[in-house]
């Protein structure tokens, strides 16, 4: 499969929702947004995540279609800017396994050094183990628990906490 990489902008908005929504219903106990809640905000509103100067949010595109997304967030205020956050990350399952969700994660921890973060943290759902691999390969590690993160579908999830120090 040959993929391409690169930072959405403010008008990918229609095809960021689409697989934004994707996401949410194919891999729902991975993120506390839900479906609904998503699909009720405007096109605008899309573009305006995609439309910041520090955050960014990288597509992967195969065959001219996005199969992939993840996102960094960079924290606003003073004492905590040196800290960025990894969120959204969503691969089609075409996708999987082809090397898509490494691609994205590089391009994302090079966009925290350009930021010259130093610490980059992210959540996931503490059952999810090819998330887990994913980032450990990239050095992350964990450094603690949220019991009771989410409630889904009835049903309590635990959320592990990981990080990468960029030092």
């Amino acid at each position: 499969m040959e993929v391409s990489f690169r930072r959405l902008e403010a008008a990918d908005a229609p095809i960021y929702k689409v697989i934004r929504l994707e996401g949410l219903r194919v891999a729902s106990r991975a993120f506390l947004s839900t479906a609904e809640e998503e699909s009720a905000l405007t096109l605008e509103a899309y573009s305006a995540r995609l439309n910041t100067a520090e955050n960014a949010t990288i597509g992967a595109f195969s065959n001219g279609a996005l199969v992939g997304i993840g996102t960094i967030l960079r924290e606003t205020r003073t004492r905590i800017r040196h800290r960025g956050e990894i969120v959204g990350m969503y691969v089609t399952p075409s996708a999987r396994g082809t090397g898509v969700a490494n691609g994205i994660m590089e391009r994302l921890i090079a966009h925290a050094r350009a930021l010259e973060l130093r610490w980059v943290g992210l959540e996931l759902e503490a059952k999810n183990t090819p998330a887990r691999r994913l980032y450990e390969r990239f050095g992350f590690r964990e450094y603690g628990q949220k019991p009771r993160a989410q409630l889904h579908d009835g049903a309590w999830l635990d959320t592990t906490l990981m990080v990468l120090l960029l030092d």
